[in-house]
């Protein structure tokens, strides 16, 4: 009997547990506390992007991002928005959001597209921080 694969939502949690442990691990050793917000942004940005293919698959759950790596995006935000320089007249938690799905869409396209992990990041990190400045600063 040829061995079946098992269905998608048997091998999902696995490697959806193992990408949220990714990210939470690189998002840590990024140190995102120690540096200024926009280089905290850059940090975090390859740090999810390093993650990879991996990424795309918590994006797809649809479900809330895990605390274990949101806490600290949402800490450099939060820093970002006390000095003026993230906005905050849209909620935190679609910040984060708004990053990650940029990330996510990076990650997707950037390779077919001919893009290294640097562009990767690089496109996304701008692409956030066009739409979270304050207007003044747009």
């Amino acid at each position: 009997m040829p061995h079946e694969k098992p269905p998608a939502w048997r091998t999902s949690q696995p490697r959806q547990r193992s990408a949220n442990e990714e990210a939470g691990s690189r998002l840590a050793e990024a140190n995102l506390d120690q540096v200024p917000v926009e280089e905290g942004l850059a940090r975090a940005t390859r740090a999810l992007v390093g993650v990879g293919e991996h990424f795309i698959v918590l994006l797809r759950e649809r479900r809330p991002p895990e605390p274990g790596f949101t806490a600290p995006l949402e800490a450099l935000l939060q820093r970002g928005r006390e000095d003026g320089q993230i906005r905050t007249d849209v909620p935190l938690a679609t910040l984060v959001e708004s990053l990650l799905v940029l990330v996510g869409a990076c990650v997707r396209t950037g390779k077919p597209a001919g893009m290294g992990l640097e562009d990767m990041s690089a496109t996304a990190l701008q692409l956030f921080l066009t739409g979270a400045r304050p207007a003044a600063d747009r």
